[in-house]
């Protein structure tokens, strides 16, 4: 039997046996010594803590001093760790009071003194037990020292417990040698050798047992482990020395029985008292392994600690590696399968990494046929398959499992094992099927586990020749492997001379395999596309993306160089197979693929598309994928849009395709100086465009039969957009679509002189056919201000969409209302009415960049400029009214009443924004906004809150979150789950992400009414208009911050609650800055706070409206300096608020209404309050007064803390409780409120001031004094 190697017991080591490296060892002393000096002589100052444990500064010292820096911070090798460890146990020979000196070194690393520590170490209970105590109480009652194991991070400590088991492994295979000699002399007695390394187990075990310090039980668990490998690596090579005598016994017995003889006698005697001696050494080598095996394996392997169970797993596996026979049975292997449900995700890891190791060696053996070629290691292969072989039935289930655990390297791990042969014929179907599918459905954190499922697919379910990924990845391996064997071995692995030979017979291979290398991928995308579709529903072929991008490199943003699947790089084959069967040519007889089959295609064509794009942009030396995908690809789109016209899924993907491909490189070439000049005609791009693909484009954006959806209308604007920054011939078709189009819209739409009139439009598809392909022009860049503005026909389009909006608003008012479903004759519908916001809102926009430049370039004649400037703020203020109509009428549709509210808030900022032009504005150009429409607004805002259902049970649900709203709150992270939005790369406004969620699903799901709380909130809080800011929408905002939960946006969880409140703290916060600025601002600054909370006491109480009071102060802070320009300017504010609140709340009828005043006391009682003490003690009398609290013949305010002496006063208080408790806080702030000193600097100043005025005085007493003398 073959005796297990080196590596197989420190693996990736360098190892000697103890007897035989003693010389080695002596003769290097010396050299390694210095070698250690050196090396922490170099980084001295990373452990003085740690080397203050040490004993002084002897040779010794020193000694101790380079080991414990070579164990902490890693040696030149591990070889001069083992150095270190076999001199110690030489020095432990000659002198046993040195057997100290390993322990004191132990506790050194562990960061706990070990100078309580007995001066002989001995291996009897009682006083190793309380030596240890001892240990321990000190260490518990210090905290550890810097630069210990207790202070360095989870990977360090596993490093410095890896170089505590090398350090062990060496002494213990010292002593156990040493001690195997002495053993067999004869009458060697109980001390020496045995005794120590008796001492040793013995201590190691119990440090690691009885500590609760778990810096020390994790040292000692290392030294332990490491002593258990060598005790069990001597065993080995005494079993495999006793086996040769064994053998060569029964040779000399056998010979000796035909020819006796003297010679041959002796020669037995002397083989018999060798094979007594080797039982002896194995007997007693068993004695110390079961030792550590009973009170340090299996205890440590159920620790609480998950770095000592780590530690001792590896242990476990590495003695079933290299000692089969023994902890190949009795359990052992048992263990390692329990490890695979450890609560730690660390050791659930490296079992299943162990497991998969061991598994991948015995498969690698049996590729290279290791039974018939390593005869001798039969019985250690019977042995094994005994141990974890005969596992496997419980190992394949619990891989399984472990694909889908929560921790993404354990999940990747476990899918990584079952790609190996001897497992993956295990697996189930439904095991094999739910770990495929972790390709679609693992999570984008499980990106690894995702690859690994995909290579998976690829090795075991795809007909050969596959995909070729996990092919080229064995093969990548086996170069490395090859790579790396040749550099330690010194040899080249190929010379140049042999390159240049072989590079002529590659090209011949190269030519000659190009046509297998076509089939080969043709067959392995169709193979692609029939697991796709055999393993993902119908109204899942989306998530094919997500195998693509698997497929392509190793990041998830595709930043890698490298592809997995070179078959996806096949752009003009996966296009030639979308058309296969369709033509009149050579394929003609070929069968076409399905429907479903061929959306799967497109899906994965348009995900490589997506990847090589990303690719580009990330490196430029990608840039030849997405020219190959160019030039494959666009020469084929119009053929293909011909195809699939009618199916609107293929479509769909189609535009997006062509978006991405022409938007990349036009704006590669663009930014390449191939821009055209002005008045010259445009240069070729470095790929010619196919001239068919711009009519088929024209034909489909602008398509009125069969319009398209308006994600789809927007890719193909966005196409065509992308051709016309190139090409003036897209460009003039452009327009002249986009002329069309407002030509088609205005006669559907009702004239200005028909207002009376029933809408000339007969259907109501037939108008948003229209209004659909024209909004999606103009959000991508064609002007459609300028193309109906020669016409006449853009003021007709916002005539129009105005009456047809305000006709919905009445039909929505009138008795009974209107159906959704079935809206009345002459009512457009919610769809409808979207898009003509949304073309009221286009139509603005372009309006006013067309009077931005029209003002630059006539700058001396103003009038035209005010002229277009008035008509342009009258089409604002038409539009905005028109808006806030339809948020009073509309009550069933919530996205067209959220999408109402959007377009107001734009159309508001874009007329703030021609308000406020520096060369004309004026006071009477600010936009006005009514308190109807303030009231709309905050109604409307109400109503979102009540729609919402996190909001009216006030605590976050954990089905529906807001993960996909952005920190901002405006945009929306599109899934690649919704269909209707597929693929979308930018993140998109809440509005039009509802808006196209509406056009597809009528009625909006719970996430829909969350994400319209959160953006309304935002739109509300972020508002540039004081009368939205301050009116009576901020009322309604700010009332959210009445419940609990964070408020900062960095806090706060990814909810609809903690977002709103996030939203209302950002109104507060701002309300506070700008009252700081003026003293108008923090006066709308107070009066709105005042107003929430008055709002929420008069429907939940006084309590509720004194806790959002409360709320409020606390999320204006931090408070102002006292004597700040900013605290005059809010103390101001706040003393013309109160006033002015509790005089309307005075004039008020019902005594209720006096008694919320209440609920302004908090703002007093404050204790960084700005109102001064004069105005306070003002406004207390005038409040007294008015309210009644003063008898006509005394007005003097009363003083705190006394009562009022009339009987009529006594009567007013008890009617009006809250009036006099907002009086008696101004009372208490006006004589509370102490002088407050002079600043530092102004001390410093006078004090400065009278010192040099003493000392002028002096000095000119002085001369004075001198001049009359």
């Amino acid at each position: 039997m073959r005796a297990p190697s080196c590596e197989e017991r420190l693996p990736q080591q360098p190892a000697m046996h103890a007897p035989a490296a003693a010389a080695a060892a002596a003769a290097a002393a010396a050299a390694a010594a210095a070698a250690a000096a050196g090396h922490c002589g170099g980084s001295s100052r990373a452990l003085p803590g740690a080397r203050r444990r040490l004993a002084g500064r002897s040779e010794e010292g020193l000694e101790q001093e380079a080991a414990l820096q070579a164990l902490m911070t890693g040696g030149p090798n591990l070889q001069l760790l083992r150095t270190f460890g076999e001199r110690w146990a030489r020095s432990t020979l000659k002198d046993s009071s040195k057997a100290k000196d390993g322990l004191v070194l132990l506790c050194a690393t562990a960061g706990v003194r070990g100078a309580r520590l007995p001066e002989r170490i001995d291996g009897t209970p009682e006083t190793t037990k309380a030596a240890l105590a001892a240990v321990v109480r000190e260490a518990q009652s210090q905290a550890p020292p810097s630069g210990s194991l207790a202070s360095l991070p989870a990977a360090s400590a596993k490093q410095v417990a890896a170089r505590l088991c090398h350090f062990f492994a060496a002494a213990v295979a010292c002593l156990a040698t040493a001690a195997g000699l002495e053993g067999s002399q004869p009458g060697h007695g109980e001390g020496g050798a045995p005794a120590l390394l008796r001492s040793l187990v013995t201590w190691l075990a119990a440090a690691a047992a009885g500590t609760p310090v778990r810096a020390l039980r994790l040292a000692a668990s290392a030294a332990g482990f490491g002593a258990l490998q060598a005790l069990n690596y001597e065993r080995c090579i005494a079993r495999s020395a006793g086996a040769e005598i064994e053998k060569q016994l029964a040779a000399l017995q056998a010979a000796s029985s035909h020819r006796p003889d003297a010679l041959q006698a002796g020669r037995v005697a002397r083989l018999v008292r060798a094979r007594a001696d080797a039982r002896k050494v194995i007997d007693l080598l068993t004695t110390h392994s079961k030792i550590l095996q009973d009170t340090l394996l299996k205890p440590r392997l159920r620790d609480a600690a998950p770095s000592i169970r780590s530690l001792a797993l590896n242990c476990l596996v590495r003695l079933i590696h290299s000692d089969p026979e023994t902890f190949g049975t009795g359990g052992w292997p048992q263990r390692v399968v329990q490890a695979f449900c450890d609560p730690s995700a660390e050791v659930r890891l490296r079992a299943v990494q162990l497991a998969s190791q061991f598994f991948a060696r015995r498969k690698s053996m049996d590729d290279a046929g290791a039974p018939e070629a390593c005869a001798d290691q039969s019985g250690s292969l019977k042995a094994a398959d005994g141990g974890l072989w005969s596992l496997t039935a419980q190992l394949v289930p619990l891989l399984a499992e472990r694909a889908r655990d929560v921790d993404p390297k354990v999940a990747a791990a476990a899918v990584r094992g079952l790609r190996l042969p001897c497992l993956a014929k295990l697996l189930s179907d439904a095991d094999f099927a739910a770990v495929a599918c972790l390709c679609f459905v693992a999570p984008e954190t499980h990106l690894a586990c995702r690859v690994e499922a995909v290579l998976l697919v690829d090795q075991h379910l795809l007909p050969e020749p596959g995909l070729g990924a996990a092919a080229k990845e064995e093969e990548a391996a086996r170069r490395k492997e090859a790579s790396t064997r040749c550099r330690a071995h010194g040899v080249e692995e190929v010379s140049e001379a042999a390159a240049d030979e072989a590079e002529p017979r590659r090209a011949e291979e190269e030519e000659s395999s190009n046509l297998e290398q076509h089939f080969g991928a043709e067959r392995g995308i169709l193979a692609l596309i029939d697991f796709l579709v055999n393993y993902l529903p119908p109204n899942q072929l989306q998530l094919s993306s997500r195998v693509v991008r698997a497929l392509w490199g190793r990041h998830a943003q595709c930043t890698d160089t490298s592809i997995r699947a070179d078959c996806l790089l096949r752009w003009a084959t996966m296009a030639d197979l979308c058309l296969m069967g369709e033509g009149a040519g050579a394929a003609d007889g070929i069968p076409a693929l399905s429907g479903r089959q061929r959306l799967g295609l497109l899906y994965v064509l348009e995900a490589s598309v997506r990847c090589a794009v990303r690719a580009a942009e990330n490196d430029s030396k990608s840039a030849t994928w997405l020219q190959a995908a160019a030039a494959g690809l666009l020469p084929r789109l119009p053929r293909l849009f011909e195809l699939l016209g009618s199916e609107q899924d293929c479509i769909a993907l189609l535009a997006l395709i062509s978006q991405r491909l022409l938007r990349y490189l036009c704006f590669q070439s663009k930014h390449a100086g191939a821009g055209p000049s002005d008045g010259a005609e445009a240069r070729e791009m470095p790929l010619e465009l196919p001239r068919g693909l711009l009519a088929v484009l024209l034909r489909l954006a602008g398509s009125r039969e069969a319009p398209q959806p308006p994600r789809v209308a927007l890719h193909l604007s966005d196409c065509l957009a992308s051709m016309a920054s190139r090409s003036l011939e897209a460009q003039s078709a452009c327009q002249g679509l986009a002329a069309e189009l407002c030509k088609a819209c205005e006669s559907r739409l009702p004239r200005p002189h028909t207002r009376g009139a029933r809408p000339p439009f007969s259907s109501d598809c037939e108008l948003a056919a229209s209004v659909g392909p024209l909004v999606a022009l103009g959000s991508r860049g064609v002007d459609i201000w300028s193309c109906s503005e020669p016409q006449g026909t853009a003021n007709h389009l916002l005539q129009g969409a105005i009456y047809l909006l305000e006709a919905r608003s009445i039909a929505m008012t009138g008795p009974g209302g209107a159906s959704e479903m079935q809206p009345a004759p002459g009512v457009i519908s919610a769809g409808s009415a979207a898009h003509l916001l949304d073309l009221m809102v286009l139509l603005l926009f372009w309006r006013a960049r067309a009077g931005q430049l029209h003002a630059s370039q006539q700058r001396d004649t103003a009038r035209p400029a005010a002229e277009g400037k008035a008509g342009f703020l009258l089409a604002c203020s038409l539009v905005r009214a028109c808006c806030a109509k339809l948020l009073a009428a509309e009550k069933r549709s919530l996205v067209l009443r959220f999408h109402a509210f959007s377009a107001y808030m734009t159309v508001l900022h874009l007329e703030i924004g021609a308000a406020v032009l520096p060369a004309d504005a004026d006071a009477t150009s600010w936009p006005r906004v009514s308190a109807e429409h303030a009231e709309a607004l905050a109604g409307t805002l109400d109503s979102f809150f009540d729609r919402c259902p996190a909001l009216v049970l006030a605590q976050e649900r954990q089905s529906v979150s807001l993960d996909k709203v952005c920190e901002t709150g405006w945009r929306v992270k599109v899934s690649g789950n919704c269909l209707p939005m597929t693929a979308v790369d930018q993140p998109l406004t809440a509005s039009r992400w509802l808006l196209e969620q509406q056009l597809s699903w009528p009625t909006p799901d719970e996430e829909g009414s969350e994400v319209i709380a959160v953006a309304s909130s935002r739109m509300v809080a972020e508002c540039e208009h004081e009368a939205v800011f301050t009116g009576p929408a901020a009322q309604r905002l700010l009332r959210e911050l009445a419940r609990g939960g964070p408020t900062h946006a960095d806090l706060a969880p990814p909810g609809a609650l903690a977002q709103v409140r996030a939203s209302a703290s950002t109104l507060a916060r701002r309300l506070r800055r700008l009252g700081g600025r003026s003293h108008p601002e923090a006066t709308r600054g107070f009066l709105v706070q005042f107003g929430a909370c008055t709002q929420h006491a008069e429907q939940l109480g006084i309590q509720a409206g004194m806790r959002l009071a409360e709320a409020l102060i606390l999320e204006a802070q931090p408070p102002s300096a006292p004597g700040s320009r900013a605290a005059v300017r809010l103390g101001k504010g706040l003393a013309a608020a109160l006033q002015r609140h509790s005089l309307e709340a005075i004039q008020s009828q019902g005594i209720s209404r006096h008694a919320k005043l209440e609920v302004l006391a908090p703002w007093l009682r404050d204790a960084a309050c700005p109102l001064p003490a004069g105005s306070a003690k003002q406004l207390a009398g005038t409040l007294a007064a008015s309210l009644g609290l003063l008898t006509p013949a005394c007005k003097k305010v009363k003083k705190p803390g006394r009562a009022i002496a009339s009987q009529g006063s006594a009567q007013d208080l008890q009617s009006v409780p809250g009036a006099w408790a907002l009086v008696h806080a101004l009372q208490v702030r006006g004589s509370a409120c102490l002088k407050r000193s002079m600043s530092w600097k102004v001390k410093v100043q006078d004090q400065a001031r009278r010192r040099r005025m003493r000392c002028t005085r002096k000095s000119l007493a002085a001369a004075a004094a001198g001049g009359g003398g």
